[in-house]
C-alpha cells in the first residue's frame, strides 16, 4: 500500500538543501512522462482507480525504462492521505503500449515532470518534482506504514525537517491536477 501526499512549493532548490543537510541521498535524477488512460468511460471501473503507463529517462545515465500502473483505493480509506494499492509491472516498449491504448480508443492523457528522488529520511521516498503546467511539489511516499496514524507520524516529522510547516497538503494526483486547471 503506498501512502503520499503532495506539497505545493515554490522553490525546490530550498527543500533540496534541506534534505541533503538531514542525511539524504539523491537516489535518482528522472524525466517522467506518464500516460493515464482515460478509463471514465468503461463501466464498473471503481471511481478512483487509474491505469499508468510510465516512460522514464534517468537523466544520469541515459536509461529508459517503462513500466503499467494499476491503482485502486481501498474502501475505508481514511481522508487527508492519499492511500492505494499499487499492481506494476514492466513494460519494454511504453510507446508501443500507449499506441495500443489509443488505437483501441482511449483518450491517454500526458503528464510530464523532471523529479529528483531522494530516500533516506523516515523511509520515505522523497522527490521533488517540476510537473510541466502545474509547478513545483515535494512529494512524500511511504509504502506499507504500520497505518495512517504511523505515516501522519512520520510525514509531520518530514515536514518540520524540510521547513515546509503551513503549507497545504494534496492528495490528488498530478492528473486530476491538470484536468481541473485546464477545466477537464
Amino acid at each position: 500500500m503506498e501512502y503520499e501526499v503532495k506539497i505545493p512549493v515554490d522553490n525546490l532548490s530550498k527543500v533540496e538543501n534541506a534534505l541533503r543537510e538531514a542525511g539524504a541521498k539523491l537516489e535518482a535524477h528522472l524525466k517522467e512522462t506518464d500516460y493515464y488512460v482515460d478509463l471514465r468511460q468503461c463501466p464498473g471501473v471503481p471511481k478512483d482507480s487509474a491505469l499508468r503507463i510510465r516512460k522514464t529517462v534517468n537523466l544520469t545515465t541515459g536509461e529508459i525504462k517503462g513500466k503499467i500502473t494499476c491503482k485502486t483505493t481501498p474502501p475505508g480509506t481514511p481522508g487527508g492521505v492519499k492511500v492505494r494499492e499499487e499492481i506494476e509491472s514492466g513494460v519494454s516498449d511504453p510507446d508501443a503500449l500507449i499506441k495500443a491504448f489509443t488505437k483501441l480508443g482511449f483518450l491517454v492523457i500526458k503528464v510530464s515532470k523532471e523529479r529528483k528522488v531522494y530516500a533516506g529520511v523516515e523511509g520515505a521516498t522523497i522527490t521533488l518534482d517540476n510537473v510541466e503546467g502545474l509547478g513545483n511539489f515535494v512529494e512524500v511516499e511511504i509504502m506499507n506504514p504500520k497505518g495512517p496514524e504511523d505515516y501522519v507520524k512520520r510525514l509531520n516529522r518530514i515536514v518540520n525537517l524540510l521547513g515546509l510547516q503551513g503549507r497545504p497538503t494534496i492528495t490528488k494526483p498530478y492528473i486530476q491536477l491538470l484536468r481541473e486547471r485546464l477545466g477537464k
